[in-house]
């Protein structure tokens, strides 16, 4: 009776153990990227069309990335509109409620990792 009270006594306490890693664990990458989040230089930013969190005084946060316009879905009549260099340059490109190219104030002065998707349950 005592070898199973004492058997049952450490499969409870086991799982509690490994119950409590794996929260301990989930809470601290939660809280590990909070601390890491900050705002950075646009100039730090991803070049290579990631989509970033960025941040300009007029409007507040938005989604962009620098990329070119070719690289979103354009009409032909779109395509005929802009010149090769148009096209093809590489700039910060605003991707809502279209792409759209910004330029000059428009382009945003600090910018941050876009935070991890929700967990599915």
């Amino acid at each position: 009776m005592t070898d199973n009270l004492t058997a049952v006594t450490a499969s409870y306490l086991w799982a509690g153990l490994v119950i409590g890693l794996a929260v301990g664990i989930v809470v601290g990458l939660a809280v590990g990227w909070r601390l890491r989040w900050r705002w950075l230089s646009i100039a730090t930013a991803p070049r290579d069309g990631t989509e970033v969190l960025v941040w300009r005084e007029d409007c507040g946060q938005f989604i962009a990335s620098y990329t070119s316009a070719d690289s979103f879905p354009l009409l032909q009549s779109e395509i005929d509109e802009l010149s090769e260099e148009a096209l093809t340059a590489k700039d910060w490109f605003m991707q809502w409620p279209y792409a759209r190219r910004l330029e000059g104030s428009e382009v945003p002065t600090h910018w941050a990792s876009l935070p991890p998707p929700p967990e599915k349950h």
